[in-house]
């Protein structure tokens, strides 16, 4: 995916293409979460992932959010200072606003290759608009979806690591 400069502007280092990527809009996909930490004076990002409600945002538990800094939401973005102890927040980028994270969680027999899955509770609900909003999932868990078209977004890489 490649990921205009004004999109990503409060990333650090954050790359305008990735390789056999699409140009790609926040409000294209405004259920993207950027999982991003600190380092330094500059903040890095780590893992995606996604609103899936109001209140909360999926993504992988291997991206434990204990030694992070920033979460960013489209426009938005939770900070944390100091120790893993410290309140985590959403910080509006453009807006005052702020709404905390009140927790998150792990399967009981959480593996990082198996049930590599966290939740993300958000103490206050996002207000949805054109560029932050939940992603629209299939309810049907019987489905068969083999052959079915799918869209994938991320940040992806661009080069080796």
């Amino acid at each position: 995916m490649r990921i205009s400069a004004h999109t990503l502007a409060f990333s650090a280092g954050a790359s305008v293409k990735i390789i056999n990527g699409e140009d790609a809009n926040i409000a294209d996909h405004p259920w993207m979460v950027s999982l991003q930490f600190r380092t330094g004076a500059n903040f890095t990002h780590q893992c995606g992932g996604s609103i899936i409600d109001k209140s909360w945002v999926v993504t992988a538990g291997h991206c434990n959010i204990l030694g992070y800094k920033l979460l960013s939401f489209g426009l938005l973005s939770f900070k944390g200072e100091g120790s893993a102890n410290s309140s985590w927040k959403l910080f509006l980028s453009q807006m005052t606003t702020t709404v905390p994270l009140k927790n998150f969680y792990l399967p009981k027999n959480y593996e990082r290759v198996l049930n590599d899955i966290m939740l993300l509770q958000l103490q206050k609900p996002l207000k949805f608009g054109s560029t932050i909003n939940k992603i629209n999932l299939e309810t049907d868990i019987g489905k068969n979806y083999t052959g079915d078209l799918c869209t994938i977004t991320g940040w992806g890489l661009n080069g080796g690591r």
